[in-house]
């Protein structure tokens, strides 16, 4: 059993941060769509982004 969530790379968590700047939904560091804080909602590997705009990453085909 795993204690805490596993953590994206740091070149997923780039990624991440670089689509939801663009992001109509984006209100400051905050995702109108799912009120998550941005700059944390990304660290964290199994996140999804609510409008599907992330691109699907699993444990296998991540580098962190």
């Amino acid at each position: 059993m795993k204690l805490f969530p596993e953590l994206a790379s740091l070149e997923i968590q780039d990624q991440r941060k670089d689509i939801c700047k663009e992001c109509d939904y984006r209100n400051g560091d905050i995702c109108s769509e799912c009120g998550c804080f941005i700059t944390l909602k990304v660290k964290f590997l199994k996140s999804k982004c609510p409008k599907n705009k992330w691109p699907t990453v699993t444990e296998n085909n991540s580098n962190s």
